[in-house]
């Protein structure tokens, strides 16, 4: 298929890019426009080099940068995570302890006076 002069509106759903992006890019010089009868046309050309593989460049790269965030963000994650459960199962250890203890203490308390009096000599 050859190049193609298309409407600005029409050239932003080809590209999948916003009016500002467009007007932006042909700014910069990365895409071709004209002036016919007061209408800005946009020039896709859909045969090699093309504005569209331009925007699917940028957002393969884009996609590209957002994939390797939240891979950092998913190793952030399972660190927090590791380290959650080493401290919840530190406190678990030092409760279970202290209920040891405190049963422990408990039966002491409940054993008649005479077998505490005894244990202590």
């Amino acid at each position: 298929m050859a190049d193609k002069w298309v409407t600005m509106a029409a050239a932003c759903q080809t590209l999948g890019i916003s009016d500002r992006t467009l007007r932006r890019r042909i700014d910069q010089g990365k895409i071709v426009s004209k002036l016919v009868n007061g209408r800005r046309l946009v020039l896709i050309d859909f045969g090699g080099h093309t504005a569209a593989n331009e925007a699917d460049a940028l957002l393969t790269e884009q996609l590209r940068s957002e994939v390797e965030y939240l891979r950092e963000e998913l190793r952030r994650s399972r660190e927090e995570l590791v380290q959650s459960k080493e401290r919840s199962d530190t406190i678990i250890l030092q409760l279970t302890r202290q209920l040891e203890n405190q049963q422990k203490l408990l039966e002491y308390q409940q054993s008649p006076f005479w077998k505490r009096w005894f244990r202590r000599k």
